[in-house]
């Protein structure tokens, strides 16, 4: 016991720990965010985008203007998954929005979330089409399992 140095186990944990630490990041630079970045970069329907790591990867895109949100969403969330686990990232949408088309989607929403809440998607679309006949606005909502999508349009401006 006398050849026991308890100076040597913390520097040997400490380098061990900084070692480890060091692999991770250069694993998730090299391993995860360069080809996410180059992912994006390729992907035809992605405009701009942004990878951060926190607990989460924060992905966030700027669209190209698309007719079919729910098809674009669903390629873009797949090529994700190529790189990053399903339940390793968030995926966030920005757009060329403006404030006349932010106050539509205030007035909007309560229709929105009544209709999941209620699960009557039918009834939801209806209320949105009335809601927004005969103003200069279009308006397409596309439903799957998982997700309600929303695409006001208002001249050169999108909000998905």
């Amino acid at each position: 016991m006398r050849d026991f140095r308890v100076s040597a186990i913390i520097i040997s944990a400490v380098l061990c720990l900084a070692l480890f630490w060091v692999g991770t990041s250069l694993y998730e630079a090299h391993g995860t965010e360069e080809p996410l970045r180059e992912l994006l970069a390729d992907h035809p329907a992605v405009r701009e985008s942004e990878v951060r790591r926190g607990g989460l990867w924060e992905v966030r895109v700027t669209l190209h203007p698309t007719d079919d949100l729910r098809a674009t969403y669903t390629d873009l969330a797949g090529a994700i998954k190529e790189v990053v686990p399903d339940d390793r990232y968030h995926l966030e949408i920005e757009n060329s929005s403006t404030e006349f088309l932010q106050n539509w989607w205030d007035e909007l929403s309560l229709y929105v979330y009544e209709g999941a809440s209620n699960a009557n998607f039918a009834q939801m679309r209806d209320r949105l089409t009335a809601a927004v006949s005969g103003e200069d606005l279009s308006m397409a909502v596309q439903v799957d399992e998982d997700r309600i999508y929303l695409r006001l349009k208002s001249g050169d401006y999108d909000l998905y």
